[in-house]
């Protein structure tokens, strides 16, 4: 499951290849596995349709602005040092990670 690209898997695509499956006959079919085969890729093809998810950047965006604002802000206040810094640490993480994510996620299928 992805975190910021989302597959929607369509369950017409899945009941018209089930459907089609059962449809055929046995004695019909001369090699199940290539039949098999060709249903699969058929579904595959219609179901990859990848969507990026706006409003979870978004999410991850305003988070990142809490996180880096809350670090500056509290630099200022000398008794909330240690306070920054784990703001500031914090921020560092979470950009490293909503960037390797939508990098990973969009060179994956």
């Amino acid at each position: 499951m992805g975190v910021f690209f989302q597959t929607a898997v369509s369950n017409t695509v899945l009941k018209s290849a089930l459907e089609t499956a059962l449809k055929v006959q046995p004695d019909m079919v001369k090699d199940f596995d290539q039949h098999a085969s060709e249903l699969a890729a058929q579904v595959e093809e219609q179901t990859q349709k990848r969507e990026f998810s706006w409003v979870r950047l978004m999410i991850a965006i305003a988070m990142l602005a809490m996180l880096g604002g809350f670090g500056i802000w509290s630099a200022t206040i000398p008794s909330l040092d240690a306070w920054s810094k784990m703001f500031l640490h914090s921020f560092e993480i979470l950009f490293g990670a909503v960037t390797g994510l939508i990098g990973v996620e969009s060179a994956t299928k």
